[in-house]
């Protein structure tokens, strides 16, 4: 068979390899022409794209838990980079703990970046991805496979999603929407949930039993929290990337200005 996405790219004389370089593809058995390059973890296969920062995860004794397809920064430090074979060893993670995946959930929780997590452990593989899915989280649970992007998913021709009007998706007068795609058995993540790789079923690991209120008294103790977090994750990119902020004018780039703190004076642009 022959991936959807490089067939598309073909008939169309588009550069697979150029479009699809920050991509990945996960499953048991994929494509031997995928012009990408390929990892192992358990019993999955993974095909990333050439500009994918790949990372082996590592609990504290140097074993291999997994891969970080992106890029991570958690509260101890950056995770992820653009090096052969980079690792990040975790002193808080022993894979051999009966409690491993709780303090695992403790651990992801406060990460942020663009990334997903592909996890083998105790005879588990779970996926995880960064708060948002803004890394790309598809999965088809008929085929058992995962990918960044729908097209790049599949190995068979796209079945139309029914709820949807794809002359308008198309024309941009719509979007598909509450975790669908654009092929019928093809389902989004939820960013709260990982997947089991076992079942392909999503299981929601956040937020469980957090509330999210508190009183006047304690805002300014939140805000100092949120701008000291995000000093912390700008600063980690700056220092390992050639960076820049637009000012768009919109809260979001404003927001991100004013909690960087000296960081603002780091970015390249």
């Amino acid at each position: 068979m022959t991936n959807t996405a490089l067939k598309a790219c073909r008939d169309r004389e588009l550069d697979f390899k150029n479009l699809f370089r920050w991509q990945y593809l996960i499953g048991k058995s994929l494509e031997h022409d995928l012009p990408m390059a390929r990892h192992r973890v358990g019993d999955w296969d993974v095909a990333v794209g050439a500009r994918l920062p790949v990372t082996f995860l590592k609990d504290r004794s140097g074993v291999v838990l997994g891969l970080v397809l992106g890029i991570a920064i958690a509260p101890s430090g950056f995770v992820g980079g653009m090096e052969e074979d980079w690792q990040h060893q975790v002193a808080e993670l022993d894979s051999e703990a009966a409690d491993f995946f709780d303090v695992w959930e403790i651990w992801i929780k406060p990460v942020a970046g663009r990334y997903t997590i592909l996890l083998s452990v105790q005879g588990q593989s779970r996926l995880y991805c960064d708060p948002v899915g803004m890394n790309g989280v598809v999965y088809d649970h008929r085929s058992r496979r995962i990918a960044s992007s729908t097209l790049l998913c599949l190995n068979r021709p796209v079945d139309p999603n029914g709820l949807f009007d794809h002359d308008m998706v198309a024309g941009g007068k719509g979007k598909f929407s509450l975790f669908h795609t654009q092929d019928a058995q093809v389902r989004r993540c939820n960013p709260n949930c990982y997947i089991d790789l076992a079942t392909f079923e999503e299981h929601r690991f956040w937020p469980k039993e957090e509330t999210f209120t508190s009183g006047d008294s304690d805002l300014m103790a939140v805000y100092s929290e949120l701008a000291a977090n995000t000093k912390h994750v700008v600063g980690a990119v700056n220092a390992r990337y050639t960076t820049a902020l637009p000012l768009s004018g919109g809260q979001d780039s404003r927001l991100l200005a004013a909690m960087a703190g000296d960081e603002i004076h780091a970015f390249d642009q």
